[in-house]
């Protein structure tokens, strides 16, 4: 549709290389947008979370960005480079968001490395236990250290 309006305006389309605008490749205003949006948001059966805002077109930014956060592990200059944006912070503080399933994921693992250390066996507890339930290791262990021993005091 765009283009055959290139054609038909002539010098009369602005081309700002946008998805959304006018007939005349003008921007459309913010107010004109989010009214449509709010539309179509309505007409799905859409509505923000009680006492959230109503969403705004801008919103799907947002959103995105937030995923792309998620999706790239946290990469920052990558989500900066999809997005187009020339300052990293717009990623980190303009859009993106806390997404709950992430910092309950994020919690847990805190909780499982920090906190059951304690009920994990060290290596040397995990030997202990292997070379005590199985007589012929003990053997073999016993061995092993005599010939260290044996090649230690050979070697001074």
């Amino acid at each position: 549709m765009q283009e055959n309006l290139k054609r038909v305006l002539g010098d009369g389309y602005f081309d700002y290389g946008m998805i959304i605008c006018q007939a005349n490749g003008s921007p459309v205003m913010t107010e004109h947008l989010n009214k449509r949006f709010q539309r179509v948001l309505d007409e799905m059966g859409i509505k923000p979370k009680h006492g959230e805002q109503q969403y705004v077109f801008h919103s799907i930014r947002s959103t995105s960005t937030t995923y792309k956060l998620r999706v790239s592990g946290g990469d920052i200059k990558a989500v900066q480079g999809e997005n187009g944006q020339k300052d990293p912070k717009m990623v980190t503080h303009q859009y993106s968001r806390i997404i709950d399933e992430d910092r309950i994921r994020i919690a847990n693992a805190m909780n499982d490395d920090f906190y059951r250390k304690d009920e994990r066996k060290s290596e040397e507890e995990e030997l202990l236990a292997a070379v005590k339930d199985n007589p012929e290791l003990f053997k073999q262990f016993v061995a092993f250290v005599s010939m260290t021993k044996n090649s230690a005091k050979n070697m001074a």
